[in-house]
């Protein structure tokens, strides 16, 4: 790491954070991914405005570092209530996203506008974007 900042999610993590965060992770092997990141926050002081734990981003950038070699998280536990919460191969080959990325400074890219769906076909992307990138998963909304 020689020293190197991190950044995830607009934070900055010190070379410091990242020792506290191995050691975490080292003592709570039996913990899930969950525990851990509520761990880590609670010693980093990583909240909300409100005061509540960043947990979610911190699980985000868990996952991040573990990619990338910085840390080492447990295997991924799934509970059962979870995996019947998100439809098996639902969405397999029924839409194609843009491969390649998207370049460029922010101002040069057109507006961006959010709106509600209003066609079947609108909200079953919808559906497919959400149970592919969001950290919960597709779930019936009530």
């Amino acid at each position: 790491m020689n020293g190197k900042l991190y950044i995830f999610r607009g934070r900055k993590f010190s070379l410091s954070e990242i020792k506290i965060i191995k050691k975490v992770i080292e003592n709570n092997q039996n913990k899930s991914r969950r525990d851990i990141s509520k761990k880590i926050c609670d010693i980093i002081n990583w909240r909300q405005l409100n005061g509540k734990l960043k947990d979610a981003a911190c699980r985000e950038v868990l996952r991040r570092m573990n990619e990338i070699g910085i840390i080492d998280l447990p295997r991924l536990r799934v509970e059962p209530s979870q995996k019947s919460r998100r439809p098996k191969d639902r969405w397999k080959g029924v839409f194609k996203e843009r491969k390649e990325p998207i370049e460029g400074s922010l101002s040069n890219l057109e507006e961006i506008r959010l709106q509600m769906t209003r066609s079947t076909t609108e909200k079953r992307f919808w559906d497919y974007l959400i149970d592919k990138y969001h950290y919960l998963g597709y779930g019936k909304l009530e």
